[in-house]
């Protein structure tokens, strides 16, 4: 990823905020921006070499200089193979993945905005991209693109900053212990909004008291002049409000929430539609997506967006022009009648049973759920396997497809949950057979939801279904 701009931060800037050794170059240069990736680089622009698991920023380095790159930050140790190139510069750190961090923070600090973080176990993406078309209407906002939420694509979207931008909503993605309190370091956030606590990144983290222990560092960095945005829902984001020094701002079904989502009708057929009470006042929202989580999103943005100032006409057409985006809820029509959820984005255990009442609950018509692995679950992956199940089966699913090598596990909580054998389950190793499975099983009118995991690549399903009419017929 790259930034263009016609004023960035000078090389003794990035040398202040990274700590880093210049080992050729003019300290004076102002680099055009900073850039991650040689194939968007342009000349000017400063080369970050970062390091994962699968690749080597360094190992493009030259190519960055040979490209038009001013010069490259560096790990230290690993520039004195590099070819000299006359007046680029030459920076090493201890740590190319935090300088890139410090630059971004450093370059943050030189801008007046306001600055959102929203973090949560589900519903961030959906609350941020709500949140940020509300505001849009009357203020030029700046937000992560996709799901660029991590120590590297925070960062990125901060760099993209620019003076006329007057709210920042940054989504804040976590999956190690420390990281949402970095980028908290690096966004300083002056508004946090936690969606929900739920058991994700458990293999990380441990517990779902650690999960609520990281998202805390949300409402902890905003200190007593911050805003905290409070689920009033979730016992455990209330917990770690209680604990925050922030203003706090509450949003839920629950009464008293100061912005409340009332008489929800989740599963009308053009979308869910509710009453939202705000500020003293109430409008009717209807909007162009269903169930429960699409609500709770839209409602959480519209708190935020009411402590930023916009107006509830806004709050109302703003979320009311919203349309769910691919993987994330998305429900499409299909010939014959049937009809497709594709919400392969991500899976943990609630967002699992808020696609699964979707499904079965949403419309007529048979119901049929594809469900992938969830993963980074730890100790509890045996038994959120068998839970899942056992959720299909009670909530009235016809066909069950498991996917993946914890199939075994869905299959057995369903099978046991079931009364009068009311659920078929058929199990698949991959999504592969899973589509051979459909193929000869998908009848007219029925509903079907695919669900898991990323790493699942369950969209891979979700696009063969689409086909499937053609070759039926």
């Amino acid at each position: 990823m790259s930034l263009v701009r016609q004023e960035f931060l000078s090389l003794r800037e990035i040398l202040d905020a990274t700590g880093g050794a210049l080992l050729a170059g003019d300290p004076q240069v102002r680099p055009l921006g900073i850039s991650t990736d040689t194939r968007t680089l342009i000349p000017g622009q400063m080369f970050v070499a970062l390091r994962g698991e699968r690749f080597d920023g360094h190992d493009f380095a030259a190519s960055a200089l040979a490209k038009g790159a001013c010069g490259v930050l560096m790990e230290r140790g690993r520039g004195s193979s590099l070819p000299h190139y006359p007046g680029a510069a030459l920076v090493e750190v201890q740590d190319t993945l935090f300088a890139l961090g410090e630059i971004a923070g450093k370059w943050r600090r030189l801008h007046n905005a306001t600055f959102v973080g929203i973090t949560g176990s589900n519903g961030k993406t959906t609350t941020k991209e709500m949140l940020a078309s509300i505001l849009e209407r009357s203020r030029s906002v700046l937000k992560n693109k996709g799901n660029l939420n991590n120590r590297i694509g925070l960062p990125l979207t901060l760099l993209e900053l620019r003076h006329h931008h007057k709210a920042v909503v940054l989504e804040m993605g976590m999956s190690e212990p420390g990281e949402i309190a970095r980028l908290c370091r690096i966004a300083l956030p002056q508004v946090g909004l936690i969606t929900q606590v739920a058991r994700a990144h458990l293999e990380g983290l441990g517990s779902i008291e650690g999960v609520a222990r990281e998202k805390g560092e949300l409402f902890h960095a905003l200190g007593a002049h911050g805003t905290a945005l409070v689920n009033l829902d979730d016992p455990w984001v209330v917990r770690l409000a209680s604990r925050c020094e922030a203003h706090k701002v509450s949003f839920g079904f629950s009464q008293g929430a100061m912005a409340r989502a009332a008489e929800v009708e989740p599963f009308r057929d053009k979308g869910a539609r509710f009453r939202l009470e705000l500020a003293g006042d109430s409008v009717w929202v209807c909007l162009k997506a269903h169930g429960i989580p699409m609500v709770r999103g839209a409602l959480a943005a519209a708190a935020a967006a009411w402590v930023l100032g916009a107006t509830l006409s806004d709050i109302k057409e703003a979320l009311e022009d919203f349309r769910a985006f691919g993987g994330r809820l998305h429900v499409i029509s299909l010939p014959q009648g049937k009809v497709l959820i594709d919400d392969t984005y991500n899976a943990n255990p609630v967002s699992m049973s808020a696609a699964l009442e979707l499904l079965c609950r949403g419309g007529s018509g048979r119901s049929v759920a594809v469900l992938g692995e969830m993963r980074e679950l730890g100790a509890s992956t045996a038994s959120a396997h068998r839970e899942l199940g056992e959720t299909a089966a009670r909530l009235g699913v016809k066909l069950l497809v498991p996917v993946g090598k914890w199939a075994s596990w869905v299959a057995e909580g369903a099978l046991e949950a079931a009364e009068n054998g009311e659920i078929e389950v058929r199990k698949a190793s991959n999504c592969e057979e899973a589509i051979e499975i459909l193929r000869s099983l998908i009848s007219p009118g029925d509903r079907i939801l695919v669900k898991g995991s990323r790493a699942a690549a369950m969209e891979t399903v979700v696009e063969a279904l689409k086909s499937f009419p053609a070759e039926a017929d």
